[in-house]
């Protein structure tokens, strides 16, 4: 169980580079926790929140929802990503993630997860999958 939300933990979301920074927002706590009701299985956050620092050394753009706690990167163990993504994405085409702004795969150096944003900046390609 988590300290912030029901399956969800601080410790899940702050930078990873030790730093402390936390500030994820509400609306990316309650996309988080439809997805996690929807796939029936823990979503693993692999990067959430963000100091500048972490940002440029991971290659995330100078605007990244990670800054603002607005965006995180997600997996589910026994699903694959795109599988994840097309969740994701008719949850938000049924209205069922009311603050999801964008959503769409991300290769990484090591493996690909699922960037979910509740930023209103504007993106180009909100869903692709």
């Amino acid at each position: 169980m988590g300290d912030l939300t029901e399956h969800f933990s601080r410790s899940e979301l702050e930078c990873r580079c030790g730093c402390g920074l936390f500030n994820a927002k509400g609306r990316l706590l309650s996309t988080l926790e439809a997805i996690r009701k929807a796939v029936g299985k823990s979503v693993h956050i692999e990067s959430g929140c963000r100091c500048a620092e972490k940002n440029a050394d991971v290659g995330g753009k100078p605007d990244s929802g990670h800054l603002t706690g607005e965006a995180a990167d997600i997996w589910v163990d026994g699903l694959s990503n795109r599988d994840l993504g097309v969740v994701i994405k008719d949850l938000h085409h049924r209205r069922l993630l009311p603050h999801l702004r964008y959503c769409y795969l991300i290769k990484g150096t090591s493996r690909t997860r699922v960037h979910v944003g509740v930023d209103e900046k504007p993106r180009r390609g909100v869903f692709g999958f």
